[in-house]
């Protein structure tokens, strides 16, 4: 199990809060994020860039997740991917 956050749209605040939680719970945690959104505060964190075009976020995420784990996202598009392929939006 591991989380999986779209952090295009996702503060930093809220970022933190994730890591967090998911060191707690010694899982996995990865922010995918476009070059668009790129920011220094994110090198204390595991993230993964791709370029910026039109849902290539949504694309790395929907070719990663694995039953069971957790995406955290605000597109429903996405949500529906992930759910469809057994894991929790």
């Amino acid at each position: 199990m591991q989380i999986l956050v779209d952090a295009d749209a996702c503060p930093h605040q809220i970022q933190k809060t994730i890591t967090s939680i998911a060191r707690a719970h010694a899982l996995q945690c990865l922010f995918v994020s476009s070059y668009a959104h790129f920011s220094y505060q994110d090198f204390q964190k595991d993230y993964l860039y791709v370029d910026k075009s039109s849902q290539a976020v949504d694309l790395v995420i929907a070719n990663r997740v694995q039953v069971d784990d957790i995406v955290v996202t605000q597109d429903y598009g996405l949500a529906a991917l992930v759910l469809a392929k057994g894991g929790k939006a």
